[in-house]
């Protein structure tokens, strides 16, 4: 069994007709939605979308959710 130690926020990554699926689809953890957001650019494999999850909060939300909520 795999262990993981995850920060609150999960950028996962994925295409539309081949997803990995669930963690497979995980990128990186990160410690704010900010450094999640931020690092959607270092993506260097083309997905059709890309979501962000709140461990603490229970909530997912795109880049353009993020951007709008400012």
């Amino acid at each position: 069994m795999k262990t993981h130690t995850h920060k609150r926020f999960l950028l996962f990554s994925y295409a539309d007709y081949y997803p990995s699926g669930g963690m497979e689809d995980l990128f990186g953890t990160y410690d704010t939605a900010k450094e999640a957001i931020e690092a959607i650019s270092s993506i260097e494999i083309c997905n059709d979308n890309v979501i962000i999850y709140d461990r603490y909060e229970g909530l997912s939300f795109s880049e353009r959710e993020y951007q709008l909520s400012k």
